[in-house]
Protein backbone atom coordinates (compact mmCIF):
# COMPACT_ATOMS: atom_id res chain seq x y z
CA UNK A 1 0.00 0.00 0.00
CA UNK A 2 2.94 2.31 0.77
CA UNK A 3 4.46 1.66 -2.64
CA UNK A 4 1.10 2.26 -4.33
CA UNK A 5 0.63 5.57 -2.52
CA UNK A 6 4.11 6.68 -3.43
CA UNK A 7 3.57 5.60 -7.05
CA UNK A 8 0.43 7.72 -7.20
CA UNK A 9 2.37 10.77 -5.99
CA UNK A 10 5.09 10.17 -8.55
CA UNK A 11 2.61 9.71 -11.40
CA UNK A 12 0.68 12.83 -10.43
CA UNK A 13 3.82 14.97 -10.34
CA UNK A 14 5.04 13.52 -13.64
CA UNK A 15 1.72 14.38 -15.23
CA UNK A 16 2.04 17.96 -13.98
CA UNK A 17 5.64 18.06 -15.23
CA UNK A 18 4.58 16.97 -18.72
CA UNK A 19 1.79 19.55 -18.67
CA UNK A 20 4.34 22.24 -17.86
CA UNK A 21 6.61 20.96 -20.64
CA UNK A 22 3.69 21.16 -23.05
CA UNK A 23 2.86 24.74 -22.08
CA UNK A 24 6.51 25.81 -22.05
CA UNK A 25 7.08 23.99 -25.37
CA UNK A 26 10.12 21.99 -24.29
CA UNK A 27 10.86 18.27 -24.46
CA UNK A 28 12.15 16.26 -21.48
CA UNK A 29 15.45 14.44 -21.86
CA UNK A 30 13.64 11.09 -21.94
CA UNK A 31 11.88 12.03 -25.20
CA UNK A 32 13.11 10.33 -28.41
CA UNK A 33 15.69 12.36 -30.34
CA UNK A 34 13.73 12.26 -33.58
CA UNK A 35 11.11 14.53 -32.00
CA UNK A 36 13.57 17.44 -32.05
CA UNK A 37 12.74 19.24 -35.31
CA UNK A 38 15.80 20.65 -37.14
CA UNK A 39 14.05 23.91 -38.08
CA UNK A 40 11.36 24.37 -35.41
CA UNK A 41 11.85 24.97 -31.68
CA UNK A 42 8.79 22.81 -30.92
CA UNK A 43 7.08 20.64 -33.52
CA UNK A 44 3.52 19.34 -33.66
CA UNK A 45 4.92 15.80 -33.35
CA UNK A 46 6.52 16.74 -30.04
CA UNK A 47 3.23 18.25 -28.89
CA UNK A 48 1.33 15.05 -29.70
CA UNK A 49 3.98 12.95 -27.96
CA UNK A 50 3.55 14.88 -24.70
CA UNK A 51 -0.24 14.67 -24.93
CA UNK A 52 -0.12 10.88 -25.39
CA UNK A 53 2.34 10.54 -22.51
CA UNK A 54 0.01 12.53 -20.25
CA UNK A 55 -2.94 10.37 -21.26
CA UNK A 56 -0.98 7.22 -20.36
CA UNK A 57 -0.03 8.65 -16.96
CA UNK A 58 -3.61 9.66 -16.19
CA UNK A 59 -4.85 6.15 -16.96
CA UNK A 60 -2.27 4.71 -14.58
CA UNK A 61 -3.25 7.25 -11.92
CA UNK A 62 -6.90 6.22 -12.15
CA UNK A 63 -5.98 2.55 -11.74
CA UNK A 64 -3.92 3.26 -8.63
CA UNK A 65 -6.62 5.48 -7.14
CA UNK A 66 -9.25 2.78 -7.64
CA UNK A 67 -7.11 0.36 -5.63
CA UNK A 68 -6.30 2.79 -2.85
CA UNK A 69 -9.97 3.62 -2.21
CA UNK A 70 -10.42 0.29 -0.52
CA UNK A 71 -7.45 0.73 1.85
CA UNK A 72 -6.84 2.93 4.86
CA UNK A 73 -3.64 5.00 4.84
CA UNK A 74 -2.11 5.71 8.29
CA UNK A 75 -1.44 9.32 9.25
CA UNK A 76 2.30 8.76 9.54
CA UNK A 77 2.41 7.36 6.03
CA UNK A 78 0.48 10.36 4.71
CA UNK A 79 3.08 12.74 6.18
CA UNK A 80 5.90 10.70 4.67
CA UNK A 81 4.23 10.73 1.26
CA UNK A 82 3.75 14.51 1.46
CA UNK A 83 7.44 14.99 2.22
CA UNK A 84 8.43 12.76 -0.70
CA UNK A 85 6.00 14.73 -2.87
CA UNK A 86 7.63 18.02 -1.90
CA UNK A 87 11.12 16.71 -2.70
CA UNK A 88 10.06 15.20 -6.01
CA UNK A 89 8.20 18.36 -6.99
CA UNK A 90 11.31 20.48 -6.34
CA UNK A 91 13.43 18.15 -8.52
CA UNK A 92 10.96 18.34 -11.39
CA UNK A 93 10.80 22.12 -11.12
CA UNK A 94 14.59 22.31 -11.42
CA UNK A 95 14.44 20.04 -14.48
CA UNK A 96 11.81 22.26 -16.07
CA UNK A 97 13.85 25.42 -15.45
CA UNK A 98 16.91 23.74 -16.97
CA UNK A 99 14.94 22.69 -20.05
CA UNK A 100 13.53 26.21 -20.50
CA UNK A 101 16.95 27.84 -20.11
CA UNK A 102 18.40 25.52 -22.78
CA UNK A 103 15.39 25.58 -25.10
CA UNK A 104 15.89 26.16 -28.83
CA UNK A 105 13.45 29.06 -28.58
CA UNK A 106 16.42 31.25 -27.61
CA UNK A 107 17.88 30.78 -31.09
CA UNK A 108 14.74 31.73 -33.02
CA UNK A 109 14.62 35.51 -32.57
CA UNK A 110 16.92 38.36 -33.55
CA UNK A 111 18.05 40.27 -30.48
CA UNK A 112 19.64 43.01 -32.61
CA UNK A 113 16.11 44.15 -33.49
CA UNK A 114 15.56 45.40 -29.92
CA UNK A 115 16.54 48.95 -28.96
CA UNK A 116 15.85 49.69 -25.32
CA UNK A 117 15.81 53.46 -24.68
CA UNK A 118 13.78 53.19 -21.48
CA UNK A 119 14.90 53.04 -17.87
CA UNK A 120 13.56 49.48 -17.62
CA UNK A 121 16.15 46.73 -17.69
CA UNK A 122 14.79 43.80 -19.67
CA UNK A 123 15.25 40.25 -18.46
CA UNK A 124 16.28 37.45 -20.80
CA UNK A 125 12.74 36.04 -20.70
CA UNK A 126 11.40 39.45 -21.81
CA UNK A 127 14.00 39.91 -24.53
CA UNK A 128 13.42 36.52 -26.16
CA UNK A 129 9.75 37.02 -27.18
CA UNK A 130 10.44 40.63 -28.23
CA UNK A 131 13.24 39.39 -30.51
CA UNK A 132 10.56 37.58 -32.53
CA UNK A 133 9.44 41.09 -33.66
CA UNK A 134 6.04 42.73 -33.17
CA UNK A 135 4.68 41.10 -36.33
CA UNK A 136 5.01 37.61 -34.84
CA UNK A 137 1.65 36.04 -34.09
CA UNK A 138 1.50 34.76 -30.52
CA UNK A 139 -1.65 32.76 -31.20
CA UNK A 140 -3.34 34.50 -28.26
CA UNK A 141 -6.52 36.41 -29.10
CA UNK A 142 -7.27 39.44 -26.92
CA UNK A 143 -10.18 40.81 -28.96
CA UNK A 144 -13.70 40.85 -27.57
CA UNK A 145 -17.02 40.13 -29.26
CA UNK A 146 -17.74 43.87 -29.45
CA UNK A 147 -14.47 44.44 -31.33
CA UNK A 148 -15.44 41.99 -34.06
CA UNK A 149 -18.98 43.36 -34.35
CA UNK A 150 -17.77 46.95 -34.70
CA UNK A 151 -15.02 46.05 -37.17
CA UNK A 152 -17.23 44.01 -39.50
CA UNK A 153 -20.34 46.21 -39.46
CA UNK A 154 -21.11 48.05 -42.67
CA UNK A 155 -24.10 50.38 -42.72
CA UNK A 156 -24.64 49.80 -46.47
CA UNK A 157 -25.27 46.06 -46.01
CA UNK A 158 -28.56 44.61 -44.88
CA UNK A 159 -29.04 43.31 -41.33
CA UNK A 160 -28.98 39.76 -42.68
CA UNK A 161 -25.60 40.25 -44.39
CA UNK A 162 -24.12 42.03 -41.38
CA UNK A 163 -25.37 39.31 -39.06
CA UNK A 164 -23.90 36.60 -41.26
CA UNK A 165 -20.47 38.28 -41.42
CA UNK A 166 -20.37 38.91 -37.69
CA UNK A 167 -21.48 35.36 -36.91
CA UNK A 168 -18.84 33.91 -39.23
CA UNK A 169 -16.12 36.05 -37.69
CA UNK A 170 -17.15 35.10 -34.15
CA UNK A 171 -17.18 31.40 -35.02
CA UNK A 172 -13.67 31.69 -36.43
CA UNK A 173 -12.60 33.60 -33.34
CA UNK A 174 -13.98 30.97 -30.97
CA UNK A 175 -12.34 28.21 -32.99
CA UNK A 176 -8.98 30.00 -32.86
CA UNK A 177 -9.16 30.26 -29.07
CA UNK A 178 -9.11 26.47 -28.83
CA UNK A 179 -5.76 26.34 -30.63
CA UNK A 180 -2.53 25.89 -28.75
CA UNK A 181 -0.59 29.15 -28.18
CA UNK A 182 2.19 29.72 -30.69
CA UNK A 183 4.70 30.70 -27.98
CA UNK A 184 5.73 29.15 -24.64
CA UNK A 185 3.89 30.04 -21.46
CA UNK A 186 6.88 31.94 -20.04
CA UNK A 187 6.93 34.18 -23.13
CA UNK A 188 3.22 34.91 -22.87
CA UNK A 189 3.63 35.89 -19.21
CA UNK A 190 6.63 38.10 -20.03
CA UNK A 191 4.73 39.90 -22.79
CA UNK A 192 1.76 40.42 -20.47
CA UNK A 193 4.05 41.97 -17.86
CA UNK A 194 5.44 44.38 -20.46
CA UNK A 195 1.97 45.19 -21.76
CA UNK A 196 0.70 45.94 -18.25
CA UNK A 197 3.66 48.20 -17.48
CA UNK A 198 2.25 51.71 -17.81
CA UNK A 199 5.70 53.34 -17.52
CA UNK A 200 6.98 52.12 -20.89
CA UNK A 201 5.87 52.14 -24.50
CA UNK A 202 6.82 49.48 -27.05
CA UNK A 203 6.69 50.59 -30.68
CA UNK A 204 8.34 49.93 -34.03
CA UNK A 205 11.42 51.68 -35.37
CA UNK A 206 11.26 53.95 -38.40
CA UNK A 207 12.81 51.24 -40.58
CA UNK A 208 14.09 47.68 -40.51
CA UNK A 209 11.19 46.25 -38.48
CA UNK A 210 13.01 46.90 -35.23
CA UNK A 211 11.45 47.21 -31.79
CA UNK A 212 11.99 50.30 -29.63
CA UNK A 213 11.17 50.51 -25.93
CA UNK A 214 10.68 54.03 -24.57
CA UNK A 215 9.72 55.66 -21.31
CA UNK A 216 6.11 56.71 -21.80
CA UNK A 217 6.59 60.15 -20.21
CA UNK A 218 9.45 60.97 -22.60
CA UNK A 219 7.42 59.76 -25.57
CA UNK A 220 4.38 61.85 -24.62
CA UNK A 221 6.52 64.95 -24.03
CA UNK A 222 8.25 64.63 -27.42
CA UNK A 223 4.94 64.03 -29.21
CA UNK A 224 3.40 67.09 -27.55
CA UNK A 225 6.37 69.21 -28.66
CA UNK A 226 6.00 67.85 -32.19
CA UNK A 227 2.24 68.48 -32.39
CA UNK A 228 2.57 71.97 -30.94
CA UNK A 229 4.38 73.16 -34.10
CA UNK A 230 1.76 75.40 -35.87
CA UNK A 231 3.65 75.33 -39.15
CA UNK A 232 3.04 71.57 -39.48
CA UNK A 233 -0.13 70.80 -37.50
CA UNK A 234 -3.39 72.69 -37.03
CA UNK A 235 -5.87 71.91 -34.31
CA UNK A 236 -9.34 71.05 -35.65
CA UNK A 237 -12.74 70.76 -34.02
CA UNK A 238 -14.36 67.37 -33.43
CA UNK A 239 -16.33 66.27 -36.49
CA UNK A 240 -14.18 68.17 -38.98
CA UNK A 241 -13.06 64.97 -40.72
CA UNK A 242 -16.66 63.82 -41.15
CA UNK A 243 -17.71 67.19 -42.62
CA UNK A 244 -14.88 67.14 -45.14
CA UNK A 245 -15.68 63.50 -46.03
CA UNK A 246 -19.33 64.41 -46.69
CA UNK A 247 -18.29 67.31 -48.91
CA UNK A 248 -15.81 65.13 -50.79
CA UNK A 249 -18.33 62.31 -51.26
CA UNK A 250 -20.97 64.74 -52.50
CA UNK A 251 -18.63 66.04 -55.19
CA UNK A 252 -17.31 62.55 -56.01
CA UNK A 253 -20.85 61.15 -56.48
CA UNK A 254 -21.70 63.83 -59.03
CA UNK A 255 -18.60 62.90 -61.02
CA UNK A 256 -19.02 59.12 -60.74
CA UNK A 257 -22.70 59.15 -61.71
CA UNK A 258 -21.87 60.59 -65.13
CA UNK A 259 -20.63 57.24 -66.45
CA UNK A 260 -21.66 53.60 -66.07
CA UNK A 261 -18.18 52.67 -64.97
CA UNK A 262 -18.27 55.39 -62.33
CA UNK A 263 -21.61 54.18 -60.95
CA UNK A 264 -20.01 50.81 -60.21
CA UNK A 265 -17.42 52.56 -58.04
CA UNK A 266 -19.86 54.42 -55.78
CA UNK A 267 -19.62 51.70 -53.11
CA UNK A 268 -15.92 52.51 -52.66
CA UNK A 269 -16.66 55.87 -51.06
CA UNK A 270 -16.02 55.92 -47.31
CA UNK A 271 -19.05 57.41 -45.55
CA UNK A 272 -17.64 57.61 -42.04
CA UNK A 273 -13.84 57.69 -42.24
CA UNK A 274 -11.78 57.03 -39.15
CA UNK A 275 -9.35 59.70 -38.04
CA UNK A 276 -5.78 58.38 -38.38
CA UNK A 277 -3.60 58.06 -35.31
CA UNK A 278 -0.32 59.92 -35.02
CA UNK A 279 2.54 57.51 -34.34
CA UNK A 280 6.00 58.75 -33.51
CA UNK A 281 8.57 56.31 -34.89
CA UNK A 282 12.01 56.44 -33.34
CA UNK A 283 15.01 56.58 -35.64
CA UNK A 284 17.61 53.94 -34.90
CA UNK A 285 21.01 53.40 -36.43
Amino acid sequence: MCSMSYSLVIQTERDKFLKDCLEEQVLPRSAPKHLHHPHKPFSNTAREYLKEARETLRNEENMIRSRLKKNYIPHGLVLKIKEEDRIHKAKLQMKLEHLCSNSRWKEVGRHELITNLSSLRLTKIQEEPLSLSLKFSTGINHKTTADYVEKNYNWRDSELVNGFKQGLKLCCSLASRKREPAIPRRYARALKELRDNNDILITTADKGGGIVILDKLDYVRKMEDLLSDPSTYTKQNIGKAKEEAEQFNKTARKILKRTEKGKKMLHLLEEDPKIPNELGLTKVK
